[in-house]
């Protein structure tokens, strides 16, 4: 079975899809002020992907972003698709963006 590492405002509604999809999920809460600690994270090579939601300012992600990066293949979700958006993704080195609400696209996207 595939393992999500899945960092979210909403896991509850993606981790019930993935699941349903047969992926193993391994929630993560973000704050207000969008901290992870990299400590909560599985090692590298925990994890096929990392779901993360990007925060309305994305470079208060980076951190938590260059760690994702070597964990498993990382696929952003944001609310729209800017110019901020997407260079920080390429500086990042992400690909996968799903944008707007994908809770029911997220499952399939990963299959695809």
């Amino acid at each position: 079975m595939k393992r999500v590492l899945l960092i979210t405002s909403s896991n509850d509604q993606y981790h019930a899809a993935l699941e349903k999809a047969g992926y193993v999920v391994i929630p993560v809460r973000v704050g207000k002020e969008y901290d992870v600690a990299v400590s909560a994270l599985p090692p590298p090579n925990g994890v096929d992907y990392c779901i993360v939601e990007l925060p309305a300012v994305p470079a208060e992600a980076e951190s938590l972003m260059d760690s994702l990066v070597v964990r498993g293949r990382v696929i952003a979700l944001a609310r729209e698709f800017s110019s901020g958006v997407k260079s920080f993704l390429l500086r990042a080195g992400v690909a996968d963006l799903l944008y707007g609400d994908r809770v029911r696209y997220c499952a399939a996207y990963l299959r695809a």
